[in-house]
């Protein structure tokens, strides 16, 4: 008896360990990446995306785990694992045009484009492209990963970065808060 199931993928993609957040320091070509994953590989590439005001997608290969903290703390969210993310060095692998936050992505199952303003990628491969956002809270910034449209998607990944200083605003408590 042949039985053949369509429609239905299965994904091994993990949200809480295939994704983290990279500070980009620019001219270098040096990031420091936080994820809650302390088992990626020298050599393992990822995909960066930066959607604030001038999209950018672009690559990285992880070059180093680091045994600290490579970013003064600013990365260090316990929101997906109990014990803090892990920190890597990465290179990125073509000149970024500003520093700053980017998402990392891990072996995302699909790529990620860029139309206009708006950044989207299968991550997952189940036929529903993920989107970014990032926006401010009044003492940092929330970056997002959603399956379909922000807030009628489904909320996939969370991230802040405390900022240390007032910032102006740019979501709602109930925006910045909802993918958890």
């Amino acid at each position: 008896m042949l039985i053949v199931l369509s429609g239905c993928r299965q994904s091994n993609f993990q949200y809480d360990q295939q994704i983290g957040v990279a500070n980009i320091q620019g001219e270098k070509n040096e990031a420091c990446l936080a994820i809650a994953n302390p088992s990626i590989k020298p050599g393992s590439k990822l995909t960066l995306v930066a959607a604030g005001e001038e999209p950018m997608v672009g690559t990285a290969t992880a070059a180093e785990l680091l045994p600290k903290d490579c970013d003064n703390s600013h990365l260090s969210s316990t929101e997906l694992s109990n014990s803090g993310p892990t920190f890597y060095r990465i290179r990125t692998d073509e000149q970024w045009k500003n520093g700053g936050y980017a998402f990392a992505i891990l072996q995302p199952s699909g790529p990620v484009t860029i139309s206009g303003k708006k950044i989207e990628g299968d991550l997952d491969g189940d036929g529903t492209k993920e989107s970014f956002r990032e926006c401010a809270s009044a003492e940092g910034v929330h970056y997002q990963v959603w399956s379909g449209e922000p807030f009628s998607g489904r909320p996939r990944w969370h991230w802040y970065i405390y900022a240390g200083y007032d910032l102006e605003p740019t979501c709602t408590e109930k925006e910045y808060f909802g993918p958890k």
